[in-house]
């Protein structure tokens, strides 16, 4: 996959900040599904996790800079849910999940995790995690109150991060407009892996909306995003929603 290099100035930045935003950042988006019918250790009405889809991208901030890399999406469920996915981790219950997924966010700095709606999300997995004795460390950062500074931010709430007024749409409708499809036939794991792919999507393009990257940078994300989706598509076809037609490119602004 091609390497996203990009550069552009940023009066937001000073001199004194230059160290702090010379950072590579792990970009992980998180879509899950749950087991309403599966009591939890706590006994509140929450549900279990039964399946999650992690979408991974690479962030390196250095002064006046960003690029952005899409890596890969990785699909887990508990053993006979949602297994109509090619590339599937199989675990045996919610724990076993929860041990897995952590194992592939857990990187040396803690990533910035990439939700729709994280003031319901976050405290949902966290309450998971500690049900399953799993402390999480990157959940606990997100949860806290934090920045919007890149650099340092532990979670980024796109509803939030594009509508700061606190006006929003459902995440149903905001991966639809950048290409997802509403089509019912695609159910389960599939729709997990679009939903954590389209979460970085969308966040390249608040990205460039809150002028945190150009639009260079954002339209080099997206077409190496979309030749990523070609491949990935081979084998799982609910990726080619994600194969946009060379200058369409997910509503890229020129």
């Amino acid at each position: 996959m091609q390497h996203l290099e990009t550069s552009q100035s940023n009066n937001s930045h000073s001199a004194g900040a230059r160290q702090a935003n010379e950072l590579h950042r792990t970009m992980v988006s998180i879509a899950f599904a749950r087991d309403p019918e599966i009591p939890n250790h706590s006994g509140c009405a929450t549900g279990s996790l039964n399946a999650i889809a992690l979408g991974i991208a690479n962030m390196r901030l250095g002064p006046g800079e960003t690029e952005l890399e899409f890596r890969d999406v990785h699909a887990l469920c508990t053993s006979g849910s949602h297994a109509e996915v090619g590339r599937t981790i199989s675990c045996r219950n919610e724990t076993e999940l929860l041990y897995a997924a952590t194992r592939m966010i857990e990187v040396p700095q803690s990533p910035l995790l990439v939700t729709w709606n994280g003031s319901a999300d976050i405290p949902y997995l966290r309450s998971r995690a500690f049900a399953g004795d799993r402390r999480a460390d990157w959940l606990l950062k997100a949860s806290s109150p934090g920045t919007e500074e890149l650099a340092s931010a532990y979670h980024l709430d796109l509803s939030r991060y594009l509508f700061p007024e606190g006006f929003s749409v459902p995440i149903e409708q905001a991966l639809f407009e950048i290409g997802a499809p509403r089509s019912p036939e695609v159910i389960g794991l599939a729709r997990l892996e679009i939903a954590a792919c389209g979460l970085l999507l969308l966040a390249a393009k608040a990205l460039w909306f809150r002028a945190e990257i150009s639009v260079e940078a954002y339209n080099l994300f997206v077409g190496s995003f979309s030749e990523r989706a070609r491949h990935l598509s081979a084998a799982r076809p609910h990726f080619g929603c994600f194969v946009f037609d060379e200058g369409s490119n997910g509503e890229q602004q020129q």
